[in-house]
C-alpha cells in the first residue's frame, strides 16, 4: 500500500491517514484488539505527524488521549494537542480545548474557555455556539 509506505518513510498526511482509519475502526468495534498489531507503530506515526504541525493529526491524537485510545488517558497531553490543532484554525480543535478549560480537564480556565468557544463558533461549530451562550 502507498500509505503504508509513504508513512515509513515519514510522511505525516500517509501516518495521520492510517491512524485515522484505526481510531475509526476501533469506534465502530469498541475493542482495541482489531488494532493491537501495530499500535505502537500507529502512535508512533501519529505522534509524528503531529509533531510536524499536521492539524488533522493534532486534533486526532487530542482524541486519543482524551478518549484513552491507542494511548493510556491523559487530560492535559489531550489539551495540549488540542491546542496546537486549534492554533491552526480547527474549530473541533478549538471546540475541544474550550471543553477542557470549561470543565478543568488538563486546564482550568472558563475566561480561555469563552475565547475557544467564539473561536469555534465563528466558523460555524454548532455545539460551540450553545457553549458559548452557556460561558
Amino acid at each position: 500500500h502507498f500509505d503504508y509506505r509513504a508513512a515509513e518513510h515519514g510522511h505525516p498526511y500517509a501516518q495521520y491517514l492510517l491512524c485515522l482509519r484505526a481510531f475509526r475502526m476501533y469506534h465502530r468495534r469498541h475493542s482495541l484488539a482489531l488494532v493491537a498489531n501495530g499500535d505502537d507503530q500507529l502512535v508512533r506515526w501519529m505522534k509524528s505527524a503531529a509533531a510536524q504541525g499536521l492539524a488533522d493529526a493534532q486534533l486526532l491524537l487530542g482524541v486519543c488521549f482524551d478518549d484513552g485510545v491507542l494511548v493510556e488517558k491523559n487530560k492535559a497531553e489531550a489539551a495540549k494537542w488540542y491546542r496546537a490543532a486549534a492554533e491552526q484554525g480547527v474549530s473541533d480543535a478549538q471546540f475541544n480545548l474550550g471543553i477542557c478549560f470549561f470543565e478543568g480537564e488538563g486546564v482550568v480556565n472558563k475566561t480561555e474557555a469563552a475565547k475557544c468557544f467564539r473561536a469555534a463558533a465563528e466558523q460555524g461549530h454548532a455545539k460551540a455556539q450553545f457553549n458559548l451562550g452557556v460561558c
